[in-house]
């Protein structure tokens, strides 16, 4: 009996293991999502999937202007901390604005699936620099957005 409970735990352990395939590497799926501005510049990376810009201290209004394949779902940290998650497929997150007291984010979507972040930052009046990081995703899609805000 034992030998049968053993016998059978490896068959199963070798067919779980057999339909692992490392021949390709999970992020040879991905795309990075291509990602322009208006209002700020958005420096080139060594990265596809990664971009940064710098917004002065005063604030101002920006857009960020996204083109997806399959339409993306956002998140918002604002210094290190998790504030807004958007995806037009979440029921229960159906408000594309988060507004606080460093400004306001507004998340609009189109039928070719350009997706906008209009951003209006408030000034800046502390000494330390606000950092706003936005990851957008779709299916195998992704690009990460670092907004640094000047410190005053």
């Amino acid at each position: 009996m034992v030998k049968n409970v053993l016998l059978g735990a490896v068959l199963v352990a070798v067919l779980a293991l057999s339909g692992c395939n490392n021949d390709e590497d999970t992020w040879e799926k991905w795309r990075p999502i291509k990602v322009e501005a208006e209002g700020i510049v958005l420096a080139t990376s060594s990265s596809e999937f990664y971009t940064e810009g710098t917004a002065p201290a005063e604030g101002g209004n920006f857009t960020l202007i996204a083109y997806s394949d399959n339409g993306a779902g956002l998140s918002l940290s604002i210094d290190d901390t998790y504030v807004w998650r958007y995806s037009k497929w979440d029921e229960d997150n159906t408000t594309p604005i988060y507004s606080s007291d460093w400004g306001e984010a507004t998340y609009m979507i189109d039928k070719d699936n350009t997706i906008e972040i209009k951003l209006k930052l408030n000034p800046n009046e502390s000494s330390s620099e606000k950092v706003f990081d936005f990851q957008l995703s779709g299916a195998y899609e992704l690009v990460y957005v670092k907004i640094t805000q000047a410190a005053e």
